[in-house]
């Protein structure tokens, strides 16, 4: 299953709450860290349209660097897919 987190990026996580505890990690904050807010952070199943959705190479727009939904089918653990840098 792919998660959105705010958006912006986007996670292979089996639950929503696990992938919000990994933006969490890439973020760099501690389960104590006083500034993390889960409430920021709206997790979101991704949905067909954004799985489809073909995306580019990073520099270079003509090359086709496939969809959320092949890269799903490749990974095999649970991680950051796309978006904002882990």
């Amino acid at each position: 299953m792919a998660y959105q987190c705010r958006k912006t990026t986007v996670l292979r996580q089996p639950a929503p709450m696990l992938a919000l505890q990994a933006r969490r990690k890439n973020l760099g904050f501690r389960r104590t860290t006083p500034d993390w807010d889960a409430s920021d952070y709206e997790v979101t199943l991704t949905g067909d349209e954004m799985l489809d959705m073909r995306w580019c190479e990073e520099g270079q727009p003509s090359k086709d660097a496939g969809s959320l939904r092949e890269w799903l089918a490749e990974a095999k653990e649970p991680g950051w897919l796309n978006g904002s840098e882990p």
